[in-house]
């Protein structure tokens, strides 16, 4: 060590001293919250607790459905499967989002991995892949449920028509739309690498100075398929309109062919309460609650996906967008709580199984004419009423 480098280490860098008093009225500032980081905070707080009521009300509405006088129709067999599928939506989401529950996964260190692989957390990459499956799965088999109503309203008669309202098909239609949406989002699980990572450094060779001693198995990805995955997550809105415009056509033909099959019981002069008359008003509202939960979400994401090309232009449409994704969130939770009420008012098998768990006598008796029940198809059955006077 020189001279001149000894006197430096010892002899500190000169600056002068200064005492610095403070006005009177000096204050920190601190910037007033904006409109957005407001309606953020609190709709944060509203979904938690309305995201641990759906749960909770999703698994009262799984014990009904799992009874055996109501699960013996496949409607509810297909309400069963979308009824757990929010149930693990919910609590994955809720569990992935929230700061205050201890998590299972650590976000990895790896900083030095070859460029051809991604580091990925095999639980974290799991429970995201949960998450997204089940959404999906639940709107597409209430779109199988409402097919299966308005076709066997339609064809009644026809074999075929009949087949779909066993059991067993509505199991075989379920685990097929199963399978689809998680093969969708967990194919790429079928590319995944365990790379011992001294042998698998970067190129950097200040990186790998700091590497060289970390001795672990990585669990990777090649990048081109993480590339592929970035390229589904882009298009995710998609899988959210789509299924907003093919339902409302449904429902549409749905409700034409209750209001003639209603003309049909009038004109025979059937002695009914108004529970039909209601199921096209019921049936347009659970619409209505199907696409305001799920395609204002695919507007918003595809717009957002287009709103990094605006650079700094529409300030005020991106502050807007990014804070209302807790309102999307606030109208999934209010479509899944909305799903047993529905299905009380829908069914007299649904009311009635909630009715003797509750401990209330039920009454049931039949008024249709033996002559006019002779004319009276399959067509009056949608597998969610019966012809009864309830007390």
């Amino acid at each position: 060590t020189s001279f001149f480098e000894l006197f430096l280490m010892e002899t500190p860098y000169p600056v002068d001293s200064y005492d610095y008093t403070s006005p009177d009225d000096y204050y920190d500032y601190v910037a007033a919250p904006e409109a957005s980081e407001i309606i953020l905070s609190y709709s944060e707080t509203i979904n938690i607790f309305l995201q641990c009521f759906a749960i909770l009300v999703s698994i009262v509405h799984l014990v009904v459905l799992l009874q055996k006088s109501v699960r013996a129709a496949s409607i509810f067999i297909i309400m069963t499967g979308i009824c757990v599928s929010d149930i693990l939506n919910f609590t994955v989401d809720l569990y992935l989002e929230s700061n205050w529950l201890p998590k299972l996964y650590t976000i990895s260190t790896i900083d030095c991995l070859r460029e051809d692989y991604t580091v990925v957390n095999l639980t974290y990459e799991f429970l995201k892949g949960i998450s997204k499956s089940t959404r999906p799965i639940s709107v597409f088999l209430a779109i199988l449920m409402e097919e299966i109503r308005l076709l066997t309203l339609m064809f009644p008669l026809r074999l075929w028509s009949q087949k779909l309202t066993s059991r067993k098909v509505a199991v075989f239609q379920i685990m097929f739309i199963v399978l689809f949406w998680i093969s969708y989002y967990f194919w790429n699980w079928c590319f995944i690498s365990s790379l011992w990572y001294p042998n698998n450094l970067c190129d950097d060779a200040e990186l790998r100075i700091y590497s060289e001693n970390v001795t672990e198995y990585v669990i990777a990805l090649p990048t081109t398929i993480s590339d592929l995955v970035e390229t589904r997550e882009s298009m995710e809105h998609w899988v959210r309109i789509i299924p907003t415009i093919f339902y409302p056509i449904l429902t549409v033909q749905l409700i034409h062919e209750l209001k003639v099959l209603n003309k049909q019981r009038k004109s025979k002069h059937f002695h009914e309460d108004h529970e039909h008359d209601n199921l096209p008003k019921l049936i347009l509202l659970m619409t209505i609650c199907f696409m305001l939960s799920e395609g204002v979400d695919g507007v918003r994401t595809m717009t957002m996906v287009g709103m990094y090309d605006w650079k700094d232009e529409f300030p005020g449409v991106r502050k807007v967008l990014l804070s209302s994704q807790n309102f999307v969130k606030t109208l999934r939770c209010l479509n899944v709580i909305s799903h047993p009420f529905i299905c009380y008012a829908m069914s007299t098998q649904y009311r009635n199984r909630v009715k003797r768990m509750c401990g209330w006598k039920v009454a049931t008796v039949k008024v249709t004419p033996k002559a006019e029940q002779r004319n009276y198809t399959s067509r009056s059955s949608l597998g969610s009423t019966s012809h009864t006077i309830r007390p």
